[in-house]
């Protein structure tokens, strides 16, 4: 059957004329699967950890009819399924009794020709008999692969300017773009940075400085849910940290104390409406308890740290 190919390659790659004849069938797949077939089939989950094994190539025969030379592959792309035809000259079987046969077994497959449009129909058969198949043949498929985390950070640049004009487009930015459904979340889930530019003439701490200490009030107050995403093992949850709870204003910029005073109301507010953020989420996108019980003790635990405070 490499032959088939062989003489066809001008035209695959670079749509020359073909030296046999070709034809392509396609349809669209429903994936109709029970509660049971979808548990056991790692790809139909929505959770990207995973990978996605949604394009697949195999070689297929007819039942009924013996094809001896013509070259039959199957291409799964996500929800489409083509079957594609190379016919030998020295096979004795025809092309419409080809066509009659895959129509026989799978009526809803429409044959393709160049230069016109199809309209496919849905079909859900066909892929509940590839999934079988590939059940029996090769079950390493339906194994769950070892999770990756995107190591992506989100950066977020704040300048002097923003802070002191309490301008908060950027934070709203970030929550439409990567906090705004389910699948966004999973991958943003402590993955955002914060810097600030602009205060590099400064022998103050940001959690010193007034209008800081105002703008990040603000994060906290409009968008406690923003933690989800905030990595609370980088440095800015720190200075977040101190800038909220911190009751104490340094307004001399040539000022190098590190004092901060701990207001006890503002810590116990900073952390009430952190919590409520991580319910707030955990409860309407309807995530495993576990995601709101670990990020919950991490924040605890790097509250507890910048403070140094013992649980």
């Amino acid at each position: 059957m490499i032959l088939a190919y062989t003489k066809n390659i001008d035209y695959i790659l670079k749509g020359k004329e073909a030296e046999s004849k070709i034809e392509v069938y396609a349809l669209f797949m429903e994936t109709a699967y029970d509660k049971q077939m979808k548990n056991e089939c790692y790809h139909l989950q929505k959770d990207r950890n995973y990978e996605i094994d949604w394009f697949r190539i195999a070689p297929y025969k007819l039942l009924a009819k013996p094809t001896y030379y013509t070259a039959m592959r199957c291409i799964l792309i996500n929800s489409f399924a083509f079957l594609t035809i190379i016919y030998d000259e020295s096979d004795t079987i025809k092309s419409d009794e080809v066509e009659n046969e895959i129509l026989r077994s799978h009526p809803n497959f429409i044959k393709l020709n160049r230069g016109n449009k199809a309209v496919l129909k849905k079909d859900k058969t066909f892929w509940l008999e590839t999934f079988e198949t590939n059940k029996v043949l090769r079950d390493n498929f339906l194994v769950k692969r070892k999770s990756k985390k995107d190591d992506v950070i989100k950066i977020i640049q704040l300048s002097r300017e923003e802070i002191e004009n309490k301008d908060y487009s950027q934070i709203v930015y970030a929550k439409k773009s990567y906090l705004g459904n389910k699948e966004d979340l999973e991958d943003s889930y402590q993955t955002f940075e914060i810097s600030v530019d602009g205060y590099n003439d400064e022998k103050r701490e940001l959690y010193q400085i007034k209008e800081f200490q105002e703008y990040i009030k603000g994060v906290v107050d409009k968008f406690p849910d923003l933690i989800w995403g905030l990595n609370l093992e980088f440095p800015f949850f720190q200075v977040l940290v101190g800038a909220y709870v911190n009751d104490n204003t340094i307004l001399e910029k040539d000022n190098p104390s590190r004092e901060i005073k701990i207001n006890k109301e503002r810590l116990l507010d900073l952390q009430l409406k952190c919590f409520t953020g991580i319910n707030k989420l955990t409860n309407m996108y309807a995530f495993d308890l576990s995601k709101n019980i670990e990020l919950t003790e991490k924040f605890k635990k790097n509250l507890f740290k910048v403070l140094k405070i013992v649980d």
